[in-house]
């Protein structure tokens, strides 16, 4: 069985099951996991855990931040609340200067109160809610806290944000977007997002603008766990090791992108090397 963490260049169009289903069949091994759900539509970096790596991904999902690109179209309210759902509404954009999107923007840094979409995998009465929304149940979600680290401005067009976002776990940039446009008064949803980073559990961030390594207690302390069980860490984008305890065979996984003509997937590469 092969133990470590693979990290995943997720492509837009498939859901994190269907990565680790993916990972399942090309390891030929079910105990495959992974450390957060990105949105279908999102891209970027998805922590999976093979085998006994399976055992630290509370580490990694629980005590961790998140790091996301995020492209906000404003003046649209949507069902999904970004460009995959139906619009619900348009508005007209008013002219925003920077001075009043900091402003804004200032009102969602640090600890807030944040209600998830209905297109979500959380659970209601034993359902999933996207389940519900798809047969046009719509329920009431209680608001849960959240914390946004980092908030940054890095662009801006009329109608167009673009956003640099470090997060806690069980934040929704979607409900971000949608929160921020009902701020600014015209709507809002996200048009395109992608995941920079892992967190700190794995000791570093994944290759984006303005990487950045982690070299937190937390981080140190999930390595310790995974050198305990022989579990190996090799991060990356693309490509990324994963090995069976020390003196064993190991392999590399790499994930491709999609054309027209071909879905995109993962390669497994066996070696004989120690």
């Amino acid at each position: 069985m092969i133990h470590g963490f693979v990290i995943i260049d997720k492509p837009a169009g498939i859901t994190s099951h269907d990565v680790v289903a993916q990972l399942r069949r090309v390891a030929r091994q079910k105990r495959v996991g992974h450390a957060g759900t990105l949105d279908p539509a999102a891209t970027g970096v998805l922590v999976t855990a093979l085998g006994n790596a399976t055992r630290l991904i509370e580490y990694v999902q629980d005590a961790t931040s998140k790091r996301y690109l995020a492209e906000v179209r404003l003046g649209i309210t949507t069902s999904t609340d970004d460009a995959e759902g139906e619009t619900l509404a348009s508005s007209a954009v008013p002219t925003l200067g920077e001075a009043a999107l900091e402003q804004a923007l200032g009102a969602f840094r640090g600890p807030i109160e944040q209600v998830p979409p209905m297109y979500s995998a959380l659970h209601h009465e034993g359902r999933r809610l996207h389940e519900l929304a798809r047969e046009g149940i719509t329920v009431e979600r209680a608001a849960r806290p959240v914390t946004i680290e980092r908030l940054e401005l890095l662009a801006h067009t009329h109608d167009t944000l673009t956003l640099d976002v470090l997060c806690s776990k069980g934040t929704y940039i979607r409900s971000l977007a949608r929160d921020l446009g009902a701020a600014l008064g015209c709507g809002a949803a996200v048009a395109g997002e992608t995941a920079l980073g892992a967190g700190a559990a794995l000791g570093c961030w994944a290759p984006g603008p303005q990487a950045a390594s982690s070299t937190s207690s937390t981080g140190s302390a999930a390595r310790r766990r995974a050198s305990d069980r022989g579990i190996g860490f090799s991060i990356g984008v693309k490509t990324a090791a994963v090995y069976h305890a020390p003196g064993r065979r190991r392999g590399a996984l790499s994930a491709y992108q999609g054309s027209s003509n071909r879905q995109g997937g993962l390669k497994w590469n066996h070696s004989s090397r120690p």
